[in-house]
């Protein structure tokens, strides 16, 4: 009915430190919340849009509403405007001060000949589902207060009920009553002229009621209870973490770095998502990265060191063990070879994750993890990058090229962690020669409202094939007197 402050501190109980709700309000359906500052937006059905201060997040205190009316059935942020679903129209509303908010109008100019079940935002651009399938896109990167409506993309799934969408880095993830979820690709949406969504994956059909993303581990709310999480780093074969059924139907579902939240009605349930590899900082399948580098392997979630062994972590070479050490910071374990160097040969990387365990105990996925990168007499290693930088600004990033002089060489650059994955929203940066084996690239890097980690790689071509150095982290973070992206 309104809205809970949970704190994580402990992950074993999620402990509740305050709450704001409303009785006297029969209306009150609190279905949905985006939060800006110390303030959350709630849409609570017939009861509109709740402000709720949560400067305090024992005490939370209502301020206010926003000024619409209807049924407020979904909403989002950008900068500071809330755009409200209610009905088939969006209504923009400006809260930069959230104590005086101001109505600037619908999106588009009128509302939509659908009702609007799902407003989702990526990046500055805006995405409206309707419940005939079709989605609505607009473009808020020049005002968030007057974002404009590029095109309506017809239903993926014609015929059906839509239930909800979610949107990361340019992928489209939809879901329907009956035929099930699909992965789209949006990466070029507001680009003019002819547009069709190319579908990556769908599911088998079923109803599925919600779902939500995070770094590509997408979880989906079925209309039998079931709750699924499911890997999705290749868009188009995503293999399933875990299945659990629900105590209800379920009515939302949150996906979070290392676990997800699943409502169903007035329960709350916690799902650990399982402990698995997440990435690689040599990238699988390609050669390039130097045998002095030692190799990530970074995971889920924090893992208890104890089950980070030479049986359930295994670095091989045609087919033997390679003896080296491995040392567990949090999620990341450093696996490096015994005398330093891996020699020049296909290395293999083996993760038994069933056997692995993460800080509350959970086991880890129940299938292996392999992979394979090649140490090369040609190989690239970075010579700098910053761990961090003010968005807004331009960073240099340099490598070198060892072993062999290449035809050209680029900087790829993606919030995902292959920057080089073929599916990620990335920028190719080309690479100028400095000199004695050195390149450089500059980025010119993203403004942005909250730190954000971006990653790097170094590509060398040689001989017309593709080298790939390690991928690195940068953290972008914004800087107070930055203007604010739109």
């Amino acid at each position: 009915d309104g809205m809970e402050c949970r704190h994580q501190g402990d992950p074993t109980t999620f402990e509740v430190i305050g709450a704001w709700d409303d009785d006297t309000d029969p209306d009150l359906d609190c279905l949905e919340l985006g939060k800006i500052g110390d303030v959350v937006f709630l849409a609570c059905g017939d009861a509109g849009v709740k402000c709720v201060n949560v400067a305090d997040p024992e005490n939370p205190t209502l301020i206010g509403a926003l000024p619409v009316s209807g049924h407020a059935r979904t909403l989002a942020v950008l900068g500071n405007a809330v755009y409200i679903g209610v009905g088939g129209a969006v209504h923009i509303v400006d809260v930069t001060d959230p104590y005086q908010p101001v109505y600037l109008g619908l999106v588009g100019g009128a509302p939509f000949d659908a009702d609007v079940v799902r407003v989702t935002v990526d990046g500055d651009t805006l995405y409206c589902l309707l419940a005939d399938g079709r989605i609505a896109v607009a473009d808020a990167s020049a005002d968030v207060f007057a974002p404009v409506v590029i095109r309506v993309l017809d239903a993926v799934a014609p015929g059906v009920i839509a239930t909800d969408l979610a949107v990361e880095d340019g992928i489209g993830y939809c879901s329907y009553l009956g035929v099930g979820a699909y992965i789209i690709d949006l990466r070029k949406a507001r680009v003019p002229g002819p547009f069709t969504p190319l579908t990556l994956w769908h599911s088998a059909p079923q109803d599925v009621l919600r779902l939500h993303v995070r770094e590509r581990v997408l979880g989906c709310l079925f209309g039998d209870g079931r709750v699924v999480l499911t890997d999705a780093r290749d868009l188009t074969a995503p293999v399933v973490l875990s299945e659990s059924p629900g105590p209800a139907l379920g009515t939302v579902i949150k996906i979070f770095r290392r676990w997800s939240f699943c409502g169903f009605g007035h329960t709350l349930s916690l799902i650990d998502i399982p402990l698995h590899v997440r990435w690689l900082s040599h990238r699988a399948g390609t050669v390039g990265a130097c045998a002095e580098a030692a190799l990530d392997v970074h995971l889920s979630s924090p893992v208890v060191t104890s089950t980070i062994t030479a049986s359930n972590l295994v670095v091989s070479t045609g087919g033997a063990p390679v003896a080296g050490d491995r040392a567990v910071d949090d999620d990341v374990v450093t696996f490096t070879p015994a005398g330093g160097a891996f020699t020049e040969a296909v290395q293999s990387v083996l993760v038994r994750q069933r056997y692995l365990r993460n800080v509350r105990e959970t086991l880890g996925v129940r299938y292996d993890f392999a992979a394979t990168f090649e140490v090369g007499a040609a190989c690239i290693d970075w010579t700098f990058t910053p761990d961090g930088v003010y968005g807004g600004g331009e960073a240099e990033l340099s490598f070198r090229v060892n072993g062999a002089v290449p035809d050209e060489t680029r900087v790829w650059v993606s919030p995902w962690f292959d920057p080089a994955d073929p599916w990620a929203l990335a920028t190719r940066i080309g690479g100028v020669d400095s000199g004695a084996g050195g390149f450089t690239a500059r980025w010119s890097t993203p403004r942005t409202r909250a730190p954000r980690n971006w990653y790097v790689v170094a590509e060398a071509v040689i001989g017309g094939r593709s080298y790939f150095g390690p991928v690195a982290v940068v953290t972008v973070r914004p800087i107070l007197s930055q203007t604010p992206p739109p």
